[in-house]
């Protein structure tokens, strides 16, 4: 979204190159810690090195003595937390896997995002603190939490010791250690910071509304995120702003001071993640860029095709709105029977939600829905519209309408969620 122009690099590398995304399942499983295989008549072993994902591997070739690292080591601080929304990474899992990468003594360590390091003083001048860094930031992440500390007071609290924070495959770069800290405080205790005020607290609206009144209305509080942008305090011109197009999203001095405040935080930051998020959501706020542009989901179709009927159902499942209409207190079955791949699934509506149900087929469903699997799907990413769509590619016993009530009370936009 960041354009050419503006942007610095992608943390990794100068820029993230996108081609034809799709999915391949696996045709054979590594399912031990160390898997022993030949590949074109090398003996590889294939190691389990949980960090920058659960299931990351790593390839230890034994005769040349190279481990190929895959994502668990790249040149910038790891990224233990990503704001992209995901769950935070384990960083005592990480480490670990960087002590077995150390334990093998390689002479040579391929990752996957930079240049292979060759000798053993070298990688070990890498690997050592790398390994450290992350379990600097876990240990004294959890000290602090022990001590009652809050997410963002620990944030401010942990810094990298000056050798390892001046180290090369330490720079924050990538992962940064004020998330990473935050990452730890949820592995462990969750959303909450054990202050009160979090139990139950005001939500971002009412928030808005309260601080507003309390400056004194709108134009006080521009007025303030002013003084706060002369004073050299972005972050609280950015937040008074914020709030202000909470209210009133097409305010042209708040949206300015937004656009502005998101422009000079992102230029300061040596962060790429961070930098790119600031302009990305500045650009979003001038209305030059659309974060949910269509186009952003071009690759959903190839990825749907492989997944599992059942898989999909699952993700379909979250897509269910209570709120819409009697949903809340609908009930029946809908049955969807597969001629191409004789097979089937039962959906369950009940108590506002959708059960997939794994009892085989129902004897009493209200709807029986007979078709493809690829048809179904195809109906789950063109949305379809009527019945007359429905009657195009479904055979529908039970009635078109009362199955179209059904569908109703899912999410019309049926989007896939991709890692």
């Amino acid at each position: 979204m960041v354009p050419a122009s503006r942007k610095i690099n992608a943390g990794l590398g100068l820029n993230l190159r996108y081609d034809s995304q799709g999915f391949i399942p696996p045709s054979k499983l590594a399912t031990e810690k160390v898997t022993f295989a030949k590949i074109a008549g090398l003996d590889v072993h294939i190691h389990h090195i949980p960090g920058e994902t659960s299931d990351q591997i790593g390839v230890w070739i034994p005769s040349w003595k190279a481990f190929l690292s895959g994502d668990d080591v790249y040149k910038a601080f790891p990224n233990i937390y990503t704001i992209r929304g995901a769950p935070a990474r384990d960083p005592v899992d990480w480490y670990t896997s960087v002590q077995k990468m150390l334990d093998l003594d390689p002479d040579y360590l391929v990752p996957s995002h930079h240049r292979p390091i060759i000798g053993k003083n070298d990688i070990r001048n890498v690997l050592i603190p790398y390994r450290d860094g992350i379990q600097f930031v876990h240990d004294q992440a959890l000290r602090f939490i022990n001590k009652g500390l809050t997410p963002d007071e620990i944030a401010k609290r942990v810094k990298l010791p000056e050798k390892l924070e001046k180290h090369p495959y330490l720079r924050e770069f990538y992962g940064t250690v004020p998330w990473s800290v935050k990452g730890v405080f949820q592995l462990y205790l969750g959303w909450f910071s054990g202050d009160p005020v979090d139990l139950f607290p005001l939500s971002t609206p009412e928030k808005a509304s309260r601080v507003i009144a309390l400056a004194g209305g709108v134009d006080n509080t521009i007025s303030e995120a002013i003084k706060a942008w002369n004073k050299d305090d972005i972050q609280w011109s950015l937040e008074l702003a914020s709030y202000v197009l909470i209210q009133d999203k097409n305010n042209k001095d708040a949206k300015k001071l937004k656009v502005d405040a998101l422009n000079l935080l992102g230029s300061r930051q040596i962060n790429s993640i961070a930098a790119n998020y600031y302009i990305t959501c500045a650009l979003e706020t001038e209305g030059i860029v659309n974060l949910e542009d269509e186009s952003t989901r071009k690759n959903e179709w190839q990825i749907i095709q492989k997944l599992p009927m059942k898989q999909l159902f699952q993700i379909f499942s979250s897509m269910f709105m209570p709120e819409v209409g009697v949903c809340e207190t609908t009930e029946g079955i809908v049955q969807f029977i597969f001629s191409d791949t004789n097979s089937f699934v039962v959906l369950r509506i009940r108590n506002g939600v959708a059960i997939i149900e794994e009892n085989g087929r129902a004897k009493n469903a209200d709807v029986t829905v007979k078709t493809t699997e690829a048809k179904l799907k195809a109906a789950f990413i063109t949305r379809l519209d009527g019945p007359g769509d429905y009657t195009k590619d479904l055979n529908i016993d039970g009635g078109i309408v009362k199955f179209k009530n059904y569908m109703n009370c899912f999410e019309e936009d049926f989007q896939l969620l991709l890692p």
